[in-house]
């Protein structure tokens, strides 16, 4: 979904919904309109397909009089909506028929169903008739559990902490909303309370920071992928692929992997720099472009008060350039003018590991936007 630029009333502002087959090629497009007038504000929480063309909607409206509503909607493929609920901000009580609760995300796992979850005030979990936006259960449960997950044979999966008297340690719960019977998966992991998804398999995908893992239906860790820097060279749209790096014997070492446009992974790629030559040693370099001669660029160690350090290396691994991009002006304020000049027109940048997302075949999906617009990359976990 991408906001479309217009200099117009939030009334008659727009979204465009972009669909994309599994090839990557645009399969379909359509606008959507706020549907409302005497509106100051619009604001869309989440949004999630309904597998059949359309898609849900969640969103908070301001009306002129400064009035608060959360608002959920479907719309079908053409942007037309086919149902709607609406009633006024309530973050102090929970009531799903009233859309009271703190509401941060829909989940939809097939053409049937749709959840609203919630952890504030308390607990809780709606689904919703598809058809007409009625409620058909409610769900509720003494755990406090971090973000959902669910499959389509409603199965529900979330972290729970158990303290010191049960073992102090993170455990995955899953749960039948059929029968609400309740299993509990011990993990390799303890990093939890991020999960992406549940493949057609059985399999866990929690993101962890910068990284993706792919636990077993036991929660036995499989495949963890790195992300520290995704870059697609627009003369070829070969994948390189920064991976977090180590330190040995007091030097860094910074990894990538290299795919062809079929994804076919062609070498790994190592580089090497003395850890104290990093301006801020806690910052690891973060892979932001590769030119058509193979040159890599690193970025590392900005700061909210404090420009970083520009490494390129070769394809021979040889560090070719050490620049700080640090400046200040006359009264001592940081200046970014290096930093526009040399980084922003090549700089590739991958969104934050919580938008990650997978499919039902354990596809990956990550976002990343570079000078060429926005990508979207899709990895599988082998």
């Amino acid at each position: 979904m991408f906001d479309i630029p217009q200099m117009v009333q939030p009334s008659e502002r727009k979204y465009r919904l972009m669909r994309f087959n599994s090839q990557g090629h645009l399969s379909h497009q359509f606008d959507i309109n706020l549907d409302r007038n005497n509106i100051g504000r619009w604001q869309i929480i989440d949004f999630r397909p309904d597998h059949q063309g359309g898609i849900y909607l969640l969103e908070v409206l301001e009306t002129n009089q400064q009035e608060l509503f959360h608002r959920l909607r479907r719309v079908d493929s053409q942007g037309h909506e086919i149902w709607s609920k609406k009633a006024p901000l309530n973050y102090q009580d929970l009531d799903f028929d009233n859309l009271a609760g703190k509401f941060e995300y829909l989940i939809a796992p097939d053409r049937n169903s749709l959840y609203l979850p919630t952890r504030y005030p308390q607990q809780g979990l709606a689904s919703f008739n598809v058809s007409n936006g009625e409620i058909d259960s409610v769900y509720k449960w003494e755990e406090s559990p971090s973000q959902l997950t669910i499959t389509s044979s409603q199965e529900v999966y979330y972290s729970h902490f158990l303290d010191e008297a049960a073992g102090e340690r993170i455990i995955l719960v899953k749960r039948n909303l059929i029968n609400d019977h309740r299993d509990i998966i011990e993990c390799d992991i303890q990093f939890l309370h991020n999960l992406a998804g549940i493949d057609a398999e059985g399999n866990i995908y929690p993101r962890l920071d910068s990284e993706i893992a792919r636990l077993s239906a036991q929660g036995k860790l499989e495949w963890k992928q790195d992300i520290d820097g995704l870059v697609v060279r627009k003369e070829d749209r070969h994948i390189f692929i920064g991976s977090k790096a180590e330190i040995i014997d007091n030097m860094v070492i910074l990894e990538v992997d290299h795919y062809d446009t079929s994804g076919n992974k062609l070498q790994k790629i190592t580089f090497q720099i003395p850890k104290q030559q990093l301006q801020f040693q806690e910052v690891i370099p973060r892979l932001i472009s590769v030119d058509i001669e193979s040159n890599f660029y690193f970025y590392t160690g900005e700061k909210n008060n404090q420009a970083g350090t520009l490494l390129i290396y070769n394809s021979e691994e040889k560090l070719q350039k050490f620049q700080s991009l640090n400046e200040i002006d006359e009264q001592g304020f940081p200046l970014f003018d290096k930093v526009n000049q040399e980084i922003l027109p090549i700089e590739s940048q991958v969104a934050a590991s919580n938008m990650f997302e997978i499919d039902r075949l354990g596809y990956i999906y990550i976002p990343l936007s570079d000078p060429e617009g926005f990508k979207v990359i899709r990895l599988q976990s082998n």
